[in-house]
């Protein structure tokens, strides 16, 4: 998961936190049910989340979230709520699950803003086949992306970082260098992938 604090709101890093923590208990309870749709995921994290949060003000703790969970078998779950970009590679295609944004900027929906169920982008896996993959990015990256482009992005990630030594170190340094001048809003991905040899 990725969830990115709402840069404006107070307690913006908490509610990130918080955010990561509920979609990973959230999927801990979900995936075990053979029943479960992907709603009762998202209903799941929302009240996980303000059970995390205490007293703090939802308001005050806005982030969106990014989610990609795979169970062992290849089936899953991809849900978003708010912007940045879910998108997975598989059969030679690269498919987007966030839809394309109409408005640039702080227009999105969060927790902890008023949204429905109809806000998220929910996508049920039903296979993770050999040489899948899904790609998880915050708007810092997703934004500067170029539709066209995003599968040769994650195929150039997976080259250079992969299973490479010190990959997290040396992807952290290429995304301080990210090639967009001024461009500081936060950069964070996140790629599972499927070896497997098809």
């Amino acid at each position: 998961m990725v969830c990115d604090g709402v840069g404006s709101r107070s307690a913006a890093r908490l509610g990130a936190q918080a955010g990561a923590r509920s979609a990973r208990r959230a999927w801990a309870i979900w995936k075990k049910s053979p029943a479960a749709l992907p709603e009762d995921f998202v209903r799941l994290v929302e009240v996980l989340w303000r059970l995390e949060l205490g007293r703090t003000p939802l308001e005050d703790a806005c982030t969106t979230l990014l989610f990609a969970g795979i169970r062992p078998e290849g089936t899953g779950l991809l849900a978003q709520l708010g912007d940045g970009l879910v998108g997975i590679h598989s059969d030679g295609e690269f498919r987007a699950v966030t839809e394309d944004r109409a408005t640039f900027g702080s227009m999105s929906c969060a927790l902890g803003m008023p949204h429905k169920l109809k806000d998220w982008n929910l996508v049920s896996l039903e296979s993770f086949g050999a040489g899948a993959r899904v790609l998880l990015a915050t708007d810092g990256i997703a934004d500067d992306l170029v539709a066209e482009k995003r599968e040769a992005f994650v195929t150039w990630l997976l080259h250079e970082f992969g299973d490479k030594p010190n990959a997290s170190r040396r992807l952290r340094r290429a995304l301080a260098r990210w090639p967009v001048p001024h461009h500081r809003d936060d950069k964070t991905l996140v790629i599972l992938w499927n070896s497997s040899e098809k």
